[in-house]
């Protein structure tokens, strides 16, 4: 991730274009999760070089990702008491 990959999306948040490494090669746009003025600065501060020289072999990358998800996921989640009744499926596994 390089200091200068930053877009806006169609919500207007400021989000990451990802566009190497990216699944299936399609760029997409990752919206930022936190304290956004402080990423910024960050991105802002190397400009065109990458943002982290290195990232630590010990890092949780798994852990990470799905701290992000959720945190995605519960921004567009919405109370059950909010879906009509007639549209919850409760799923149960085969056995």
């Amino acid at each position: 991730m390089r200091g200068n990959m930053f877009a806006t999306d169609e919500r207007g948040r400021l989000c990451i274009a990802v566009t190497v490494g990216a699944k299936g090669g399609r760029p997409r746009l990752a919206p930022i999760v936190g304290d956004v003025e402080k990423i910024k600065a960050m991105m802002d501060a190397v400009g065109n070089e990458k943002v982290f020289k290195k990232v630590p072999t010990g890092a949780d990358i798994h852990s990470y990702r799905a701290d992000y998800a959720t945190s995605i996921y519960n921004q567009y989640a919405r109370p059950l008491n909010k879906i009509p009744y007639d549209r919850i499926v409760y799923r149960v596994s085969e056995k």
